[in-house]
């Protein structure tokens, strides 16, 4: 090594000399082992594509407690020649428990709370089987629709744990009409009573069409559920943004409801604390927005002049994503 800072005798606990002199190899003495292929691997691969490099890794330290650590770096080249490699090394040993924690007691409360209420619903289904009173029958409905958008909860939960996952940087692409056809085939074969209709002709691709159907999936069961109709009619349309804006794909989901209130479609705003978020279809409505957003796009809102709403994702083509 040509240079290392004064922070990496607190990060590694090895001295700056001992480092540059070559007594100490970083590649050798302080990453981990199971990480040194790995870490060779991605590096070259990065280095031969003419591309920083960003890894996470663990180091083993001299008095062998071992930490994670971020590591962004370039190669240096002169004359078409490397010459040498460029990085920053970072301690992410905090981050990284912090993050499994979270995921732990995500998994463990998303697993009982699923648990729990899949008790309470079947119980309640008993109890409503066997009651004589229409008060009482009207109680376990209550009781039941209560564990059931309790339990949903549990699955948007895992949406959005998904969407902030790492991934490719490289979305797979799809005809648009794929993740719509998919998400209408899902929700029809869940509410058959509902009417959807598709006005669409655009011949055009797009990227992460697994998001996108999520997204449109929670847009027509919102429709749906909310509308307070026996039939809801829910319009799917899709047309490009026109002359101005011509790499741009809009997809329209209207329906006769209620509309979406104002309170949730304020609590998207991310100035705005958490408490306000509306507890059911609130943390619907920010698994719409943020897979929309992962895919590059953005989620709006038009109210129609009559009643209902009408949710709008404004999305690019896979070639501008």
């Amino acid at each position: 090594m040509e240079f290392v800072s004064r922070g990496c005798e607190e990060l590694t606990g090895y001295a700056q000399e001992e480092l540059i002199e070559g007594e100490i190899d970083f590649g050798t003495d302080v990453i981990h082992s199971a990480d040194h292929d790995r870490v060779w691997e991605i590096t070259q691969t990065q280095i031969a594509a003419g591309k920083p490099f960003n890894i996470n890794y663990q180091i083993e330290t001299a008095d062998g407690q071992k930490k994670w650590v971020t590591e962004k770096g370039c190669a240096i080249f002169e004359n078409g020649e490397i010459v040498a490699l460029e990085g920053f090394i970072s301690d992410i040993s905090e981050q990284k428990r912090q993050t499994r924690r979270v995921k732990l007691l995500n998994r463990v409360l998303r697993h009982n709370l699923r648990n729990s209420m899949n008790v309470v619903i079947g119980y309640t289904d008993l109890i409503a089987d066997q009651v004589k009173s229409e008060t009482e029958k009207e109680y376990a409905d209550v009781v039941s629709s209560t564990a059931h958008d309790v339990a949903a909860l549990s699955k948007k939960v895992g949406q959005i744990q998904a969407v902030f996952r790492p991934e490719s940087p490289s979305l797979p692409q799809a005809d648009l009409s794929t993740p719509i056809t998919d998400a209408i085939d899902e929700i029809t074969a869940a509410y058959p009573h509902a009417d959807i209709g598709v006005e669409s002709n655009l011949d055009v691709r797009i990227k992460g069409p697994t998001r996108l159907q999520v997204a449109l999936q929670h847009a027509l069961e919102n429709a749906i559920v909310h509308s307070g109709l026996e039939a809801p009619p829910v319009v799917v349309e899709t047309r490009l943004l026109g002359p101005d804006n011509p790499r741009k794909v809009q997809i329209q989901i209207s329906d006769e409801g209620p509309g979406i209130p104002e309170m949730e479609r304020n609590a998207l705003d991310e100035r705005q604390a958490v408490s306000d978020l509306s507890h059911g279809s609130g943390l619907g409505l920010w698994v719409m927005k943020w897979y929309i957003e992962s895919i590059g796009g953005e989620l709006t809102f038009s109210e129609h002049n009559s009643c209902g709403a009408t949710v709008v994702y404004h999305l690019p083509k896979a070639d501008d994503c």
